[in-house]
């Protein structure tokens, strides 16, 4: 659990408080209620409602697919993968295991566009934007279309590189394991739209420090 009097407040405003989760970690409020599960492997926005009738309102919003979601991913290069693509296959709980599967029998109903931003020799950029967001969705969904995200370790075995992967005279601790960037799937939760009463409500989220610095120092030594 991340302790809250550490994360980043994005906003907190019209009885409804949004902060910025970092990866591996969970976040409470003990006067707050969350209002959508972002998976705890995942960082970036996590949203909450302050009062009864905010989360009624928010939650609704988020069962009716009114809540949209911008994601952004590093995955490594794959030639062959359009420019968009685009999936909606049906994800369900494994019965025995901690993950999801394709199931179009017992699944929910979902979809991710994903696009590509920028690429390199080496890696990918991508985005991936739904309003019908489920557990494992931007992964397992990654994984079903070609796109090897690093960090990927239920769905693939895609590691995060390590510095020496990209700086051909880098020493490496002989002690240790070559030391990569990040510990986490480099999947972020950047962007959040939604209406409230009214209004329009847009939500950002900056890439974690060493998410950002990882991608940085790829785009260098490519």
């Amino acid at each position: 659990m991340v302790d809250e009097k550490i994360v980043e407040i994005l906003r907190q405003e019209n009885g409804y408080i949004a902060v910025s989760k970092p990866a591996n970690g969970e976040i409470s409020f003990p006067s707050a209620s969350p209002i959508y599960p972002l998976d705890p492997e995942l960082s970036g926005i996590a949203l909450f409602g302050e009062n009864k009738t905010i989360t009624a309102a928010l939650r609704n919003a988020f069962g009716s697919d009114q809540m949209a979601f911008r994601f952004m991913l590093i995955a490594k290069t794959v030639a062959f993968l359009a420019d968009e693509i685009a999936c909606d296959l049906p994800l369900a709980p494994h019965r025995q295991e901690n993950r999801m599967v394709v199931s179009r029998r017992t699944g929910k109903k979902t979809f991710t566009k994903f696009k590509k931003i920028e690429a390199s020799k080496s890696h990918t950029l991508w985005s991936a934007e739904t309003t019908l967001l489920r557990r494992h969705q931007i992964r397992l969904h990654a994984h079903e279309v070609g796109i090897p995200i690093f960090g990927e370790n239920i769905y693939a075995q895609i590691a995060v590189p390590s510095l020496a992967d990209f700086k051909k005279n880098v020493k490496q601790n002989r002690k240790g394991p070559p030391q990569i960037f990040y510990n986490s799937i480099c999947i972020h939760l950047a962007k959040l739209h939604f209406s409230l009463e009214g209004s329009g409500v847009t939500i950002e989220a900056p890439w974690p420090e060493k998410l950002r610095a990882m991608q940085k120092i790829m785009a260098k030594w490519n």
